[in-house]
């Protein structure tokens, strides 16, 4: 049209002549996709970039990249060709691990690294935990199952539980170990529960633990030493005298205040007395006795009258003379044994039964009451009658004794051991008393 050719070949920097739909050109330039290839046009250039260099040198950088070829929710490994992939390598460095094929252990890439988690660690089979460091827990740590710990350790950060609820047996320095077994230090409270019985541990010959009171087998002849052992005042209750007081030697222990302490000095001649509701006390014997300082007790006085002579001649008595007490012999009238038994003196009358029937019994009391005399006299004439008279009563043929040579008697009870004594007025059936007795033998 108009003789020309119908073509404007005017073009803009980059523009390009590109097939359209209508079969014929179009001029347009390329067109970029937002971060993925970028399209610089320029006069007679057009340049195409990335958004970030891809040579092998350079360093690109992604939000995020999704890779086909590798599982979902798994580690991101390299293989022997460089190529990233989701199968963990048999050995080399994994992140910050370095596995060891040959001895199937994971450690640090740096060897002074900590390893460190907030959750578990765990084995499964017959699978271990070492470390040549110290292995921690920041809230404590729980390890279950048959466990085996070598090497110096270290357990601490919290509540340390062995075998806790378990039937299980607890074993330390055991299968041949020669280490001793520190537990606890002197800030330290250690409680073995299984101890029911208060006071001391002991072990049995298989080195089995029982607590209880502390028995006279626990301690050695001869190796306790209360001097060096023992500080301070030691109460009663412990065997001890409660008391800090020293000892003067030679006196006398006593209880007084809640205290074992001494007594006061003794001198010669003093004693021990007791006095209720108070210590005992030291006092010098008096009265109708002397103590000396051998023991021995020296009589004096009886109820505080003299002895005089006391010689213990066979068969004598301690009689009054009005001062003093002497040693007598019993002797006119009556004598005495040693044994006790009195024996009066013979008067010369026949014992025998005196007066029948036909007789009268004749007697003949001296002036101590004794018969001196005793006889029989025919009755004649005619059977005794009327009044008695002279030391009888009462009227015959029955009449009564009531004088002794003309002194009168009074009561003559016939008591056991009982003996006629004369009271200046009359006789009496009285026992005999004082410093002697008399049985009914004589």
């Amino acid at each position: 049209m108009n003789g020309g050719t119908g073509f404007d070949n005017t073009y803009a920097n980059g523009q390009l002549l590109i097939g359209n739909a209508a079969g014929t050109l179009s001029r347009n330039t390329l067109s970029q996709t937002a971060n993925q290839v970028l399209v610089t046009n320029g006069d007679g250039t057009i340049t195409l970039s990335t958004p970030q260099d891809i040579h092998p040198g350079a360093i690109p950088e992604f939000v995020s990249a999704e890779l086909t070829g590798l599982n979902a929710l798994s580690g991101v490994y390299t293989d022997v060709n460089k190529i990233l992939t989701s199968t963990p390598p048999s050995s080399g460095t994994i992140g910050f691990w370095d596995r060891n094929n040959t001895t199937s252990t994971l450690s640090p890439t740096n060897p002074t690294d900590n390893v460190t988690t907030g959750g578990s660690i765990s084995t499964t089979g017959t699978g271990t935990i070492t470390s040549a460091g110290l292995l921690t827990g920041q809230s404590g740590a729980e390890i279950t199952g048959t466990t085996t710990v070598t090497g110096a350790t270290t357990v601490s950060g919290g509540v340390i539980n062995l075998n806790d609820n378990s039937p299980n047996a607890t074993n330390i320095n055991t299968n041949g170990s020669t280490g001793g077994v520190t537990i606890g230090n002197s800030a330290n409270t250690i409680t073995l529960p299984a101890f029911t019985t208060a006071g001391l541990v002991h072990n049995n010959a298989s080195g089995v633990l029982s607590t209880g009171l502390l028995v006279n087998s626990d301690i050695t002849d001869g190796t306790i030493n209360l001097t060096s052992k023992v500080v301070g005042i030691l109460p009663i209750a412990n065997g001890g005298t409660n008391s800090a007081a020293g000892l003067n030697d030679d006196r006398l222990m006593i209880s007084s205040g809640g205290q074992i302490v001494e007594a006061a000095e003794l001198t010669d001649g003093q004693v021990v007395a007791g006095k209720t509701g108070d210590a005992p006390q030291l006092v010098t014997m008096g009265g109708d006795a002397t103590i000396s300082t051998a023991g021995l007790v020296n009589v004096g006085r009886i109820n505080g009258s003299t002895l005089g002579s006391t010689a213990p001649t066979i068969n004598n008595l301690l009689i009054a003379d009005g001062s003093q007490w002497n040693s007598v012999s019993m002797s006119n009238d009556a004598t005495i044994g040693s044994t006790g038994i009195l024996n009066l003196a013979n008067t010369g009358v026949t014992a025998g039964s005196y007066g029948d029937a036909t007789h009268v019994g004749n007697f003949t009391v001296d002036g101590k009451g004794r018969l001196t005399f005793a006889g029989s006299t025919l009755i004649t004439g005619t059977l005794p009658g009327g009044s008695a008279g002279g030391d009888l009563s009462g009227t015959y043929p029955n009449p009564t004794v009531s004088r002794i040579n003309g002194a009168l008697l009074g009561t003559t009870t016939v008591a056991d051991k009982n003996i006629l004594v004369s009271n200046a007025t009359s006789w009496n059936s009285v026992a005999m008393t004082g410093d002697a007795t008399i049985g009914n033998s004589g």
